[in-house]
């Protein structure tokens, strides 16, 4: 048996007895998908495991996890941030699936979100949360904060244990305070880079889907993410992923290099592992290796 049959076998026992969760001491999350053809999140710690949407069909959300060496997931709540299909189309499906394995999660979105959504999206356990509303699901806090995006009462989430916050921003047209303010609490933090102006403006798509991409209520462009980062990013952040990012209108390496110039200019390069989150296939584990630096104002963590 070669090397990395062996470390394989070792994850799917760790896996299958529980001791994968107990090994993580502080919040881990992985990437399954991000980007217009599905979203979703899964962020755990060693008692407690959400999901932030599922825009992904239910069989690739268990396959990716599969694919990071969770073979057997527990999904206590569910998160999501919007009602367009990319972030909520596989709930129902989902709910029915972790039914039969004995597990009853509960669904969180805006009443908004709730009233947006397609009926035949929506699972049966929904709770309603709102802008500045916590949660706690186990020992994992979870924070719902609102963003500027073309949906309807539209959300972005912070996940907080053990004085770290994993947090999940994309699909906003503009980046308000209160995202600023966010942002900065971040150890794990995975944040919307969507397009390149210049290529969505000589792109294929028509006007009226540019003029929504650049509205305030759109996605974030290259510029204005890098803009955010820099006046966002502290000595907490210790994993950066570039996410949502269009498959038409950008590039991963102009999006990774222009991420690591702000990183560069704050001196925070070597301090931060960076990602850019793919769209078919599911991201490395992200975990914390390190206690929070604890330099800003009480009221900002």
């Amino acid at each position: 048996m070669n090397e990395a049959s062996i470390i394989q076998n070792i994850v799917n026992t760790s896996a299958k007895d529980g001791s994968f969760y107990k090994q993580r001491e502080h919040l881990s999350m992985v990437v399954l998908g991000s980007g217009s053809r599905g979203n979703s999140y899964y962020i755990w710690n060693q008692d407690t495991a959400i999901l932030v949407d599922c825009g992904l069909s239910t069989k690739q959300i268990l396959l990716r996890l599969e694919q990071v060496g969770i073979l057997y997931p527990k999904i206590d709540a569910v998160f999501i941030t919007h009602e367009h299909t990319d972030h909520v189309s596989s709930c129902a499906i989902l709910e029915k699936r972790l039914h039969r394995l004995g597990q009853k999660p509960t669904f969180y979105m805006s009443p908004g979100t709730f009233c947006a959504a397609p009926e035949k999206c929506l699972p049966k356990n929904i709770s309603l949360i709102r802008d500045s509303q916590t949660v706690e699901v186990g020992s994992i806090v979870v924070e719902a904060f609102e963003v500027p995006h073309d949906g309807t009462e539209c959300l972005g989430y912070r996940a907080g244990y053990n004085d770290h916050w994993v947090g999940v921003i994309t699909d906003l047209g503009d980046v308000t305070d209160e995202v600023i303010d966010k942002m900065r609490t971040m150890t794990t933090m995975a944040f919307e880079f969507n397009h390149d102006v210049d290529m969505l403006l000589n792109g294929s798509y028509p006007p009226s889907v540019q003029d929504r991409i650049l509205d305030w209520s759109g996605h974030l462009s290259n510029d204005q993410a890098a803009d955010a980062l820099e006046r966002s990013v502290s000595p907490r952040l210790q994993n950066l992923i570039l996410a949502h990012i269009s498959e038409q209108n950008n590039c991963p390496k102009l999006v990774q290099k222009m991420a690591l110039t702000v990183l560069e200019r704050a001196g925070h390069n070597d301090l931060v592992n960076l990602h850019v989150a793919e769209q078919h296939r599911p991201s490395p584990i992200f975990g914390i290796n390190k206690a929070p630096v604890d330099l800003l104002p009480t009221a900002l963590i």
